[in-house]
């Protein structure tokens, strides 16, 4: 398997782990302020775009597409 796609894999489960935390610890997040929320859902987003490009190249460099694999 290529180490890219070790990578991306890596990378989703990371992002899984941390949107898990973020709902387990809910009640804690909402005694942060406006602007630690907004750092937080900014750095959120970026971590859902990077995996998206991921996916891009991907599907891109190797013909990999995950829909396909599940009968998509």
């Amino acid at each position: 398997m290529q180490p890219s796609i070790l990578a991306h894999g890596l990378g989703a489960v990371i992002l899984l782990l941390a949107v898990g935390t973020m709902v387990l610890y809910y009640k804690q997040l909402q005694k942060y302020d406006i602007f630690q929320i907004i750092i937080i859902l900014l750095l959120l987003s970026s971590t859902v775009t990077i995996h998206g490009i991921s996916h891009a190249l991907l599907e891109k460099n190797y013909n990999y597409n995950p829909l396909n694999k599940i009968g998509f």
